[in-house]
């Protein structure tokens, strides 16, 4: 009891608190190490992500194309991108994986892959759809889907197809008429049916498209 007097506890009280304050310190150190190196690491995906969507688009006589994406983390899982088919045929395609963040984003990567392969193929808009549930059934997690919107321009006869994955309705604008609707159509997301049932729930529209009309895609993060 003895052994130590008040003046001596006093001061290794001191020394523990210094040594504690130097182990905290360490540690956070490590963290902001640590923390330093995940952003810099979202900063590369947030940089490959961009690169994956399309900063141009071709120029035309038959249509005006301008796109925006914000995201509201690092990195997420909105896509949209476009295929010249021919010089009078035009596929553009908007999709939105379930959830966000980084596993989002790998997703979107692969739905990349799936539309510039598909497209290659020159289908009509119901079998497009069929394969890319296909492939996105093989790829995401079961309880994970896509949603999207498909739209294929024809400027020899100024339709458009286009079929609704469960995606957020498209607006359209007619100038003739100087209103604005929104197209919803039928649809269920990719990867949601997983067998040849999907097709029941493909729903094919037509919309003539005249002089100045505009369409607007969105992702629901609007």
């Amino acid at each position: 009891a003895d052994g130590f007097d008040q003046h001596m506890i006093g001061v290794c009280k001191s020394f523990i608190n210094q040594a504690k304050l130097a182990f905290e310190n360490a540690q956070l150190t490590q963290e902001a190490i640590r923390s330093a190196r995940y952003k810099e690491e979202l900063d590369i995906a947030n940089k490959v992500q961009r690169a994956l969507l399309p900063q141009k688009f071709p120029e035309t006589p038959f249509i005006e194309i301008a796109a925006l994406n914000e995201p509201a983390r690092e990195v997420g899982g909105d896509y949209y991108d476009y295929a010249q088919i021919d010089p009078r045929r035009f596929a553009l395609i908007m999709a939105d994986v379930s959830r966000k963040g980084a596993s989002a984003a790998f997703h979107m990567a692969q739905m990349k892959g799936i539309f510039q392969s598909l497209i290659q193929l020159n289908l009509s808009a119901t079998d497009f759809m069929l394969m890319a549930n296909r492939s996105v059934a093989r790829c995401l997690e079961k309880n994970q889907f896509i949603t999207a919107i498909f739209a294929q321009f024809n400027f020899e006869t100024n339709m458009l197809t286009y079929v609704r994955a469960g995606h957020t309705p498209m607006i359209y604008y007619s100038a003739a008429q100087n209103k604005a609707r929104l197209m919803e159509g039928e649809g269920l997301g990719l990867g949601i049916l997983r067998n040849s049932s999907y097709a029941k729930f493909i729903g094919i529209i037509n919309l003539p498209l005249y002089k100045d009309d505009v369409l607007v895609l969105y992702t629901d993060g609007l």
